[in-house]
């Protein structure tokens, strides 16, 4: 692997400063750096892992140029404007009030055919040092790889990372190859949460809920029988954007024929429906009532859905409506997760 830069980066704002090493220090540096092993990395644009029940830990897309998926954007954009980004100039530029306010180191590594990745460290406590002086180095005036050293005392620093990877981001220099990106989180919670992904995720729920009503570009199911129709959006959004898991699945959809959705007959969806409204109605403990059912007009050729059926729709549209076949009990993920917090 071939270092060519060393990024310090604040997750919150995307800034972020170069440290100048020289390619001597970047070559030491890199035989330093552990990239993580992919066992048990699974795809994200899978139906068995849209389908699963358990969000996966470690999980890598593949992408190009089109693709809407907010983590390669997140990542992307670390990756561009790389020759406006300033340098540090001091350790004390990352500080405010003594706090660290960037959080995040990132590696940029480059191949012999042109195509680049970025791997990405997280700040840990672990890093923190206090009270030392710090080998800052600078570039020589008109050398390309030699440089000076200057040590500065500072109160607070940290060592550079170089095991326990967050996520990866690795760019194909011909397009005609293939897939351009191929995005690996080593750590999806943590990802998320570094990121505080929470805002992206929200436009791209909004993008996803609209192209359902955009008659040009319009989502529909049942092998593209049936067309979905949301009452009061705002109230829809804001239903989604309450719960993780309903926020992640719109922001996550992609219109693919992969989905069970799209295959299943229009004849088939109302079978479905009914057999809930059916179990709705001969159990009290049902766990969801009536009005979480979205509704299916048959003349219109159309799903209605509402604020109360949102978390419904969201389970059929990832294949997660259970039903167990031992006591012919149903859940619904949503309404599950909402039992279990009322219960504790």
């Amino acid at each position: 692997m071939k270092v060519t830069r060393v990024l310090i980066i604040n997750s919150n704002t995307k800034q972020k400063f170069i440290v100048d090493f020289s390619n001597d220090q970047l070559d030491e540096l890199a035989k330093e750096i552990i990239i993580p092993s992919e066992r048990g990395m699974v795809d994200y644009t899978a139906s068995d892992t849209i389908e699963s029940l358990l969000t996966p830990n470690k999980y890598y897309i593949s992408g190009d140029e089109n693709s809407n998926y907010y983590q390669i954007d997140i990542l992307e954009e670390l990756m561009k404007g790389l020759d406006k980004t300033k340098e540090l100039q001091s350790m004390n530029d990352l500080y405010n009030d003594n706090e660290l306010l960037y959080n995040v180191v990132g590696y940029l590594v480059e191949e012999d055919n042109g195509n680049k990745g970025l791997f990405l460290y997280q700040l840990k406590k672990t890093n923190l040092v206090k009270d030392k002086g710090f080998w800052i180095f600078k570039k020589k005036a008109g050398s390309g790889n030699g440089a000076e050293v200057k040590v500065e005392q500072i109160t607070d620093g940290f060592n550079l990372p170089v095991d326990d990877c967050l996520a990866s981001l690795y760019k194909r220099k011909d397009e005609a190859e293939g897939k351009v990106y191929k995005a690996r989180i080593y750590q999806a919670y943590l990802f998320d949460k570094v990121f505080g992904t929470s805002e992206t995720q929200h436009k791209y729920v909004d993008r996803t809920l609209k192209k359902f009503g955009n008659s040009e570009s319009q989502i529909t199911i049942a092998r593209n029988e049936i067309k979905v129709s949301f009452t009061d959006i705002k109230k829809l959004e804001t239903k989604i954007y309450s719960d993780s898991h309903l926020t992640k699945t719109f922001a996550n959809y992609h219109d693919t024929s992969r989905r069970k959705i799209k295959q299943i007959s229009s004849d088939k969806l109302k079978e479905v429906l009914d057999t809930l409204k059916d179990f709705v109605k001969n159990n009290a403990d049902a766990g969801f009532e009536q009005k979480n059912i979205p509704v299916f007009d048959d003349d219109a050729k159309e799903l209605k859905v509402s604020e109360d059926s949102i978390p419904t729709f969201a389970a059929l549209l990832d294949n997660k409506v259970i039903q167990r076949l031992l006591n012919n009990q149903i859940e619904i993920p949503y309404y599950k997760r909402m039992s279990r917090l009322k219960n504790n």
